[in-house]
Order: structure tokens, then sequence, then C-alpha cells
């Protein structure tokens, strides 16, 4: 029994009301629930009261109806509230698709700084392409973590993997450029130790010098050997 303004009344019942404008996501805690609560005490006299202090007990389940238990008055009553699953947009999800030759079998990436959102993983990044060139339908494949609270727009992603010519590597630095007067025309020529590319040739040295002095402005020319039908994976400057 209540006596508010010297009046008794006695407590028939608590009623909750839960605004359903507001979308509720599995992810949602009962606290953020109860922000769309109303909670209503009726009393005998047929007046009643909105009651701001009561608790929430239950536990969401995505896309199911969830019987929540509202307490209030050392009263409780009940409402229903419908849970969804968080939906991912796997489409927002970043990747890098055209890398650089490095010799290797590579595939498709995560853009750097991209994070998958909470709820999804890759089990599989398609393809691999180790040569120059495009490998089209590459297939990636994403995975829920939590399928009772989240869910996503496709589980796959099909995609092109583009593998882009390396940097030839040889500098300057790679050339004997220096020599001893020998009586005959001699020209630049790569250093002991410094190879080239499976396929890759000089095709010009820039010239010859035979005195003593020094030749200006020498151009070193590469290219691909004739007779080579394997993958140009290099740049090759001054072809």
């Amino acid at each position: 029994t209540i006596t508010v303004k010297g009046i008794e009344k006695s407590l028939t019942e608590i009623t909750a009301e839960y605004d359903n404008s507001t979308p509720v996501l599995a992810t949602a805690s009962l606290e953020d629930i109860k922000k769309n609560v109303t909670v209503t005490a009726h009393y005998n006299n047929n007046t009643t009261a909105n009651v701001e202090d009561f608790e929430l007990e239950g536990q969401l389940v995505a896309e199911q109806d969830n019987v929540i238990t509202v307490k209030a008055l050392d009263m409780t009553t009940t409402i229903t509230v419908t849970v969804n699953k968080v939906v991912i947009d796997t489409n927002l999800v970043e990747f890098e698709t055209s890398l650089v030759y490095n010799g290797e079998a590579q595939q498709v990436r995560l853009k750097e700084g991209t994070t998958l959102p909470e709820g999804l993983r890759i089990t599989d990044f398609g393809k691999t392409r180790t040569n120059v060139g495009t490998a089209q339908g590459v297939v990636v494949t994403f995975e829920v973590t939590n399928p009772d609270v989240y869910t996503a727009t496709a589980l796959t992603r099909t995609l092109s993997l583009t593998i882009t010519p390396a940097p030839l590597g040889i500098t300057s630095e790679d050339f004997e450029t220096e020599f001893t007067y020998n009586g005959e025309a001699q020209s630049i020529k790569l250093k002991d130790g410094v190879t080239l590319p499976e396929g890759v040739v000089i095709t010009d040295f820039g010239g010859t010098r035979t005195n003593v002095g020094t030749k200006l402005g020498v151009t070193v020319k590469f290219g691909y050997a004739e007779d080579f039908t394997g993958a140009q994976n290099y740049v090759v400057p001054n072809a």
C-alpha cells in the first residue's frame, strides 16, 4: 500500500511498453533497450504514474522475439523486443588487387590500414598469381564468426589480381666504367657477380672508347632476348 498526499492507494499492476521505432541489434545491451522502455504503475483508484526506477532482465538472441522481464515497485511484467542481427557489408572491405612482381606467388590482400569489422573473418583469399598479368575470378571467402549476432551481405567477393612488372634493379653502381688503356676499343660492362634476370639482355652498351680520356653521356639499353618466351616480369629501362 502506498500513501500519496494522504490518499491510500494500492498498486494493482505495472505495464511496460517498448518503442519499436528504434531497431534493436543483437549487440545492444539491456541498458540500450531500457532507454526506449516506458514503465507505468497502475493503482486501484484508477490513477497511474510513470516509473523511473526499474530493471530489465533478459538475453538478446538475434532475429528472435525476445521476452524481457521488467522489474519495478516489487512487481514484474514482460515486454517483447524484436532483435536484429548486425549486418556486415562485405562490399565495403577494401583489398589490394594490384601488386608488384616479387618472384613469389601472391594473393589479393587487405589494404594497409584496413581492419575487418567485428564478427567477420576471411577464410580464403582466392587463387594466386606469380608472373606479370591479371588473374580473373579471384574469389575471396568470408565467414561470420558469431551467426547468432552477425550476418553478412555476401560471403564471397569476386576480384581480379594484377601483377605489375618490377624495377630491373640495375644501377650505375653495377657497371665497370673505368678501364686501363689496351689499344683496343672498350665499352662499359657489368661488374663481376652482377647478373640480369632471366630473359633480360643488354642491347646497347652505349658505344666504345679506345684512347685515354672520358666518354660522357653513355646510355645503356636493355631489352628481352628475341628468343625469350617467358614472362616479362621486369621493367627494362631505355629499351
